[in-house]
Order: C-alpha cells, then sequence, then structure tokens
C-alpha cells in the first residue's frame, strides 16, 4: 500500500480531528507559557513569544520524534509519520513546529483558517509545515491496521477487507443511507459489534444497550465547524465512554479559548463601557462562541444521540439483502 492510499483510507474527517488536536496543544501550550511566565515574574508580550514559541518546539520535537503523537493528537487519534511510515525525524518534526506557529496557531486566527481550507482540499491533506518536511498526519487505527499490506493497490485492499469482516454483514452505514430520517453525507462507522453475531446484538439490544452517536460544535471566528461521531454501541463499552469525552472536550473548547482570553488579555480590551461598533461586533461573536457549542455539550453529558432504531433497521436491511454473505459470516 502506498503512502497515497493510507491517506485515502485515513479519509478527510482527519484535517478536522488535527484541527481539536491543534487546539488541545494549544491550551497546553498557553497554560504552560503564562504558568512560567508566573514563576519566572516576568511581564510583556515579548517574554511570553519566546517563551510559548520554544516551549511550542521542545514540546513537538521531543514527542513526535519519540510516540508521533503530542498529547493533543493521542486524544483525537491521529498521528505524525513520515513516507516511510515511520516516526519523523528529527529535522522534520523541527520544520513542522517551526511553521505550526505561523501555519496553525490560533493566537494568529486568520492564516490557521486559510491553512485550514487549503489542507482539506489537497489531496495528500499536508500543509505546508508537512510537505516541507516530508511528513503526514493520518488516523492512528489506519496505520495500525495497515502498515504491513503496503503492496497491495487500494482496490485490493478493500476487497481484501470486505472478505474478512464477519459476524454482522456491515460496520458502517453508507454516505447517502439514513439515520433518524437525515441522510448521511458521510459514511459512519458502527463501533462495538466486532466480536457479535445478530441475535447476541438483538439481545443486548432488549436488555437495554444502545446505539448512540456524539456530535461537536465549535466556532472560531467566522468558522463553524458541526458534525457526528460515528455510531458507538454499548454505554460501558470503553470506547464509547472515551468517545463521549472527547466530543465534550472537543465542543467545549470555544469556550475554554473565550474564557483564556478574558482571563489573561488586558482588561482594557475587553472594556464594554462605550459601545461602539466594534466592541458590539466582538461582543456578538463573543456570544456566539459561547452559544453554539451549548447544544452539543448537553447532548453528549446526557449520553449522546440515541440512533437505536435506524441503526438496527440498516443492519436488518443490509442482512436481508445480502443473505448469502451473512449466512456465510454466521457460520464461521
Amino acid at each position: 500500500m502506498s503512502i497515497n492510499n493510507l491517506i485515502k483510507l485515513s479519509g478527510e474527517k482527519t484535517i478536522d480531528l488535527r484541527l481539536g488536536a491543534a487546539l488541545v496543544d494549544f491550551l497546553i501550550l498557553f497554560i504552560t507559557s503564562h504558568s512560567l511566565l508566573s514563576a519566572l515574574k516576568l511581564t510583556g508580550t515579548a517574554y511570553f513569544i519566546v517563551i510559548f514559541s520554544l516551549l511550542e518546539i521542545v514540546y513537538f520535537v521531543c514527542l513526535e520524534t519519540s510516540t508521533g503523537y503530542t498529547i493533543g493528537k493521542f486524544i483525537f487519534r491521529v498521528r505524525v509519520i513520515n513516507s516511510n511510515f515511520e516516526k519523523p525525524q528529527a529535522i522534520q518534526s523541527l520544520i513542522r513546529a517551526v511553521l505550526w506557529l505561523i501555519e496553525v496557531n490560533p493566537i494568529i486566527v486568520i492564516i490557521p483558517l486559510i491553512v485550514y481550507f487549503i489542507t482539506q482540499k489537497n489531496s495528500t491533506k499536508q500543509r505546508f509545515g508537512d510537505k516541507l518536511a516530508g511528513t503526514f498526519v493520518i488516523k492512528s487505527k489506519c496505520l495500525k491496521q495497515y502498515k504491513n499490506i503496503q503492496s497491495m493497490d487500494y482496490n485490493e485492499y478493500k476487497n481484501k477487507d470486505n472478505e474478512i469482516k464477519t459476524k454482522l454483514p456491515k460496520h458502517y452505514i453508507d454516505q447517502g443511507g439514513s439515520l433518524n430520517n437525515i441522510k448521511l453525507k458521510r459514511k459512519l462507522r458502527i463501533v462495538g459489534i466486532n466480536n457479535m453475531n445478530y441475535e447476541n446484538l438483538i439481545e443486548q439490544v432488549n436488555n437495554g444497550e444502545k446505539f448512540v452517536m456524539y456530535t461537536y460544535s465549535i466556532f472560531i471566528l467566522v468558522l463553524s465547524l458541526n458534525g457526528t461521531s460515528s455510531i458507538y454501541f454499548g454505554k460501558k463499552n470503553l470506547r464509547t465512554i472515551f468517545a463521549r469525552i472527547r466530543y465534550i472536550i472537543f465542543s467545549s473548547l470555544t469556550l475554554i479559548l473565550t474564557g483564556l482570553f478574558f482571563l489573561f488579555s488586558d482588561s482594557s480590551f475587553v472594556n464594554f463601557s462605550s459601545l461602539n461598533a466594534p466592541a458590539i461586533i466582538f461582543l456578538i461573536l463573543v456570544l456566539i462562541c459561547i452559544l453554539i457549542p451549548i447544544p452539543s455539550i448537553i447532548t453528549n453529558l446526557l449520553g449522546g444521540i440515541d440512533v437505536t432504531e435506524s441503526t438496527i433497521n440498516y443492519i436488518e436491511g443490509e442482512r436481508a439483502d445480502n443473505l448469502n454473505t451473512i449466512n456465510t459470516y454466521y457460520n464461521m
């Protein structure tokens, strides 16, 4: 399998996961930088920029060259690799880290928005720092599952992948399918049913288990990102629990960034005693940043969206349409 095939399998959603990871890493660096400034009793923007930049370079180079992850990437299950499917070398990570300060740093705002849209349209899903360093960011599960089949082309791999699926007809709901009467714009993976057959599944559903999915919603300046997770089965399934926490954190990032802005900014900057046009526009943006993620956060805290009936109906439809294949699966 070529690196391009791996990128294709990783999918477009990788860009949104990278955004979430970048925001988490930024929060860690931002808080740590302020803590160091306070400990060293230093004040001023220049000191902050120097401390933040040095800390960011050390953070990315050390973590990515040793593990392929940063803390943010580990949470969102994406990792950095080079063209040999290995962790990046120190010089590669250094190039990425230096250009991250310009391309991804949320403090700059406008440039990261431009980079986001350019990277999304890019066939290799690389920002300029990746292209210059010769690195790629892909979903961890894709590298883990497919690292040993590099010689296969994409179609050969997909045929093989379909052959080895067992127990249930599909672990995906295809793009264009319907879930809770909503037509899907992308393929949704069903997590938590790998070692089950149809009878086991129905028995667990009758005992109260559910299929759920989680939502995320963030707003940065004029960029609004909304979406849903994969479908997860089993309330006590660790992957379900981890996904719930991950999407709560993701949707909360806008609130956290807004809170940090007011916490660390000059009080004169957020003085709205004289409500001129810029202040009103800024206040409206802040209110939007606060209000947009709240429905997703509440939904996820309450257990996500129950899609049990729609998912079972889809599985039953696939089961009927592919009876011969399903009988083969069930007899294995």
